[in-house]
């Protein structure tokens, strides 16, 4: 009989498809339990008080191989109940626990000679160098995940009372500094000693196509072809990968989001994210081999001799998350038109809130802006439609 695995994370489809594909049965944990997800997982786990809920769950978790996907490293305590009752798939709780500190991340590319964003708990000083007005920074949470909560910092006050050097940032939060760029996604496949590219992809942030704004993120498209970037984009994402698995030990597949800036021919580290990740649904169609087979056998300390790279004429694929505008009744998206293909598709009788999540549109092109038009095409007819 094929191996189970459970895979558990705020939406799961994703990686219970490509399980499926890989002769892998999957026995899910999921936020919300779309139609899609049910149609291919052997069972699905709804949790609506997330993550918390998953610790009712556990008794009831049938034996298997864990998974899981974003953003559960942001959970560890229950990330440690559940591999006290299961093997798990994926980076130690050391490797994961290095590669969501960003302290330590910056550490760990400044002494490999590599570029590393600076960091700060605390809020950055009016005069310092680093805080020049030119210089901006970011506010981010600790636990992160899909850009949710980050925002540009506002300098306070330089009135003595108040000083900077005195006040800390809030609990769970950290400073960094902001630089312009093309965001990127690079997926990598680790076997904790050697470390290969999977790919890189667009990513697709706060866009008003989609129905969101600020850093939250939204989907991706990909694979990048040299053509798409310099060379040394992808020079620099295979050194930072092999970087961070020599470093921490890290199995499998991890995520890391980058900001690439042509003009100096930079690639910035904006945090890692050690599990698999959302732009693994883009690059897997260009391979012949399904990531989560791959992930498994990482894990287990086997890596294929290579990772297949995108052929000159290979197609790009896209995925968008499109968020509601309006409240609405989901069964309005069957009448979508046929052509439009989507993915995370709520019951019908499901109440969408204004902001939350619709379902997911997937296509593709024979370029990066086609595919890019062809998802905003379907967005549109969405929104017009809901």
């Amino acid at each position: 009989m094929a191996e189970r695995l459970i895979i558990v994370g705020a939406s799961t489809r994703a990686a219970a498809q490509s399980a499926v594909r890989g002769g892998f049965r999957a026995w899910c944990i999921d936020q919300f339990g779309d139609q899609d997800l049910r149609a291919c997982a052997e069972h699905v786990e709804v949790v609506d008080d997330w993550p918390q809920g998953i610790l009712s769950i556990i008794p009831q978790i049938p034996p298997g191989t864990l998974v899981i996907t974003g953003a559960l490293e942001n959970a560890p305590s229950i990330l440690a109940r559940l591999r006290e009752r299961l093997p798990f798939a994926g980076c130690d709780v050391d490797s994961m626990r290095a590669l969501r500190d960003p302290h330590n991340l910056q550490q760990i590319l400044e002494q490999a000679g590599l570029d590393a964003l600076q960091v700060s708990l605390r809020e950055p000083a009016v005069g310092r160098p680093a805080n020049e007005p030119s210089v901006r920074w970011l506010e981010k949470p600790l636990k992160s995940a899909a850009g949710f909560r980050i925002r540009f910092h506002e300098p306070a006050s330089t009135d003595e009372s108040t000083r900077p050097d005195d006040r800390n940032l809030p609990p769970r939060s950290y400073f960094q500094q902001f630089v312009e760029g093309d965001s990127i996604s690079g997926l990598f496949l680790s076997s904790g000693e050697d470390c290969q590219l999977v790919g890189l992809t667009r990513q697709l942030i706060g866009l008003d196509e989609a129905g969101c704004s600020g850093f939250r993120y939204c989907g991706s498209i990909g694979p990048l072809a040299p053509g798409d970037l310099s060379p040394r984009a992808f020079e620099l994402a295979r050194r930072i990968g092999s970087t961070l698995a020599e470093a921490t030990g890290c199995r499998g597949l991890f995520g890391c989001d980058f900001l690439w800036d042509s003009d100096d021919e930079s690639l910035h580290v904006c945090e890692v994210n050690p599990r698999y990740s959302a732009s693994a649904e883009v690059l897997e169609p260009a391979g012949r081999v399904p990531l989560m087979s791959l992930h498994l056998n990482a894990c287990r300390g086997q890596l294929p001799d290579s990772v297949n790279e995108p052929a000159a004429d290979a197609e790009y694929h896209g995925k968008l998350i499109c968020f509601a505008k309006r409240s609405f009744r989901a069964n309005l998206l069957k009448s979508l038109p046929p052509e439009i293909r989507i993915a995370d598709l709520p019951s019908e009788d499901s109440e969408i809130a204004v902001g939350h999540p619709v379902c997911t549109v997937l296509a593709k092109g024979d370029s990066e802006s086609s595919a890019r038009a062809a998802l905003f095409k379907a967005a549109a007819e969405i929104h017009r439609l809901t």
